[in-house]
């Protein structure tokens, strides 16, 4: 059974024009709400990727920000851990490690799922919307953002 409100697809973000429904993109925080787009612009736009935390067996494979902040990298299809073999973890390390984020996107469902997109670029005033940036993409589950965690908030819950 699908869970929904009697608001879902009718309320819209009015700065991303995304869907603004508890089970899409609004997320609970304490007792507000947010935007996912504007809380992981919010968190992590402008920093840089520090480091990445191996997958395991149930965790997913992990961005370190320069801040402590951290973002789960899960799959936009099924949500799950990203389908990233072992090997191929160093190297996700090494094309990420020192880029910094410098857009978030809502990606629309069609025919892939609703997702969210970052672009991430070697300058941190880089404009990802000039062609001539070097840009970095990278789409993920909207779970993902709604998993994202803030030392701040870790620091409020001990």
């Amino acid at each position: 059974m699908e869970n929904s409100g009697l608001l879902d697809g009718l309320l819209k973000c009015q700065e991303h024009d995304c869907p603004m429904t508890e089970v899409t993109l609004v997320i609970r925080v304490g007792d507000n709400y947010e935007c996912v787009v504007e809380r992981v612009d919010a968190h992590l736009g402008g920093k840089r990727v520090k480091d990445i935390v191996p997958g395991k067996r149930k965790t997913p494979l992990t961005l370190v920000f320069e801040d402590g902040h951290t973002l789960p990298l899960l799959c936009p299809h099924c949500g799950g851990a990203i389908h990233a073999a072992p090997e191929d973890e160093d190297q996700v390390l090494e094309e990420s490690s020192g880029l910094y984020l410098v857009g978030v996107a809502y990606v629309e469902p069609s025919e892939e799922p609703e997702a969210i997109a970052l672009a991430f670029a070697s300058d941190p005033a880089a404009d990802p919307e000039d062609p001539e940036t070097e840009i970095e993409e990278l789409v993920l589950h909207l779970d993902s953002a709604r998993r994202l965690t803030c030392p701040d908030e870790r620091e409020e819950q001990r």
